[in-house]
């Protein structure tokens, strides 16, 4: 059963630090945009009420959880926390109490890759702000079905799991669409350069030339099995110019697209 007790949405400038704090409640934090570390600790005595201060504290000596845009982590109650921001962020941060423990996860930073939990942060927030009949009512029951649907589909910490994993998954899905590079790197939790770096190591290949490189592979299966032609082929492989996908094909395979389907169709 969960009871909803707050939520607050904050906008931070760069290079702000969060006073250490804690709540009598869990904390569920959604970091919009965002990118820094916080620390925690398990607080002595208890804190009392929803929010309090603790400005003679000192968490920078602790481990710290890095979290990145479009991140979430969950905060136990009675636990002291701060954050350090290094650029302007957006968050939420949503409190509650829980008869089910078994709906939290430990405290961690979880990258929602695929925005999917945004989702639910969203209508919490739209119901929150709209006040309409029975919306702590509502709030709950979205609540519940956000703990339930993180726990069904195991979403992975970029601490346990390696960060490159995921932007090699959400590639390997989206790879057809125009993926922002750079934005996926800093979703991953790295700067541009590092995540080209480490994304070579993985696939031999930079993340461009590997999108490429798939969209090629796409192509090709369909000029072999279909009869599309090929101006569809090259925007069902992501291209917006067919001309563009023309040179590229023929730059990767020494061969146009047109030679190709005449040499390979049926014989898939």
């Amino acid at each position: 059963m969960v009871q909803f007790k707050f939520l607050i949405i904050n906008n931070y400038k760069k290079d702000r630090i969060i006073i250490p704090h804690g709540h009598n409640c869990y904390e569920f934090v959604y970091y919009i945009q965002a990118s820094g570390a916080f620390y925690s600790a398990y607080s002595k005595t208890a804190i009392q009420g929803n929010y309090q201060k603790f400005y003679n504290e000192n968490l920078s000596n602790l481990p710290s959880h890095k979290f990145s845009s479009h991140s979430f982590t969950f905060i136990p109650p009675h636990t002291l926390h701060n954050e350090v921001h290094n650029q302007d962020a957006s968050i939420v941060a949503i409190g509650f109490d829980l008869s089910e423990d078994d709906l939290i996860i430990d405290t961690e930073n979880i990258l929602d890759i695929n925005h999917f939990i945004y989702y639910y942060v969203q209508k919490i927030i739209e119901e929150y702000k709209k006040k309409n009949y029975k919306y702590t009512l509502a709030i709950e029951s979205l609540l519940t079905q956000m703990l339930i649907e993180i726990r069904r589909t195991k979403v992975a910490s970029p601490e346990k799991r390696d960060a490159i994993d995921f932007a090699i998954s959400y590639i390997d899905e989206n790879y057809t669409s125009d993926i922002d590079l750079n934005k996926l790197a800093y979703d991953t939790g790295y700067c541009p350069d590092h995540f080209r770096i480490l994304f070579k190591q993985k696939k031999n290949l930079p993340p461009k030339t590997y999108i490429l490189e798939k969209r090629i592979a796409m192509a090709k299966d369909l000029l072999s099995t279909s009869s599309l032609p090929i101006s569809l082929i090259s925007v069902y492989c992501g291209f917006e110019q067919v001309s563009y996908f023309t040179t590229l094909f023929k730059k990767m395979t020494s061969i146009t697209p047109k030679k190709y389907r005449d040499k390979n169709i049926n014989k898939t």
